[in-house]
């Protein structure tokens, strides 16, 4: 049997859940392994799946020039407005680490709460913006994008109580997300080396 605790990963990367034994559950939390059990029937403690994951991506009207970089970093946003995420947000402080291990501070020009909004934004003229690569698939037009560096990544989690266990539907459809979600990130990839042969031609 295994639950689920908070872990912290690398710099750039959101907390996320690791399974692990009952017994290690216990050395973690500095609890007994009874309590770990009694938690476990009471739902108080989570089952984290990563079903895969996004990462920030730079988007910008077509025509931009910081659409002729193979990819933007930090440093080359500064003298362009940005639609991003507030400070309190959680992806909003993902992307203050980003910039500040390059040595740059983060300027807001309009604050967002949603990477799809953010595209929106962009989409009408009112800046450039760092939005997770899912929006990328929204179908907007006049837009494009070219990778975020450092690399910011965002797992796609599932949570579900440790005691509680899933149909067999459930799990069908948990799978099927998955592969989606997967099948995506592997397209990005490739997408990333068109961008960037385009770049250089």
């Amino acid at each position: 049997m295994s639950v689920t605790v908070q872990g912290t990963e690398q710099a750039l990367e959101p907390r996320i859940g690791r399974s692990v034994s009952l017994d290690h559950a216990a050395e973690l939390l500095g609890v007994s392994r009874r309590t770990i059990y009694n938690r476990i029937r009471e739902g108080r403690l989570l089952t984290v799946r990563t079903l895969g994951a996004a990462e920030m991506v730079f988007v910008a009207p077509l025509g931009h020039p910081l659409l002729e970089r193979e990819m933007i970093a930090p440093g080359d946003l500064a003298s362009h407005p940005l639609i991003s995420f507030g400070r309190e947000t959680h992806f909003g402080q993902l992307l203050d680490q980003a910039f500040e291990s390059a040595g740059e501070r983060r300027q807001i020009g309009l604050q967002v709460t949603m990477s799809l909004v953010a595209a929106c934004y962009v989409q009408r003229g009112m800046g450039v913006a760092l939005v997770d690569s899912f929006a990328l698939n929204a179908g907007l037009t006049g837009l494009g994008w070219r990778p975020f560096r450092p690399t910011v990544r965002l797992p796609v989690t599932m949570m579900s109580q440790a005691n509680h266990l899933l149909s067999r539907h459930a799990n069908g459809l948990v799978s099927a997300i998955e592969k989606v979600v997967q099948a995506w990130t592997r397209s990005l990839g490739a997408r990333t080396m068109s961008a960037k042969a385009k770049t250089r031609r």
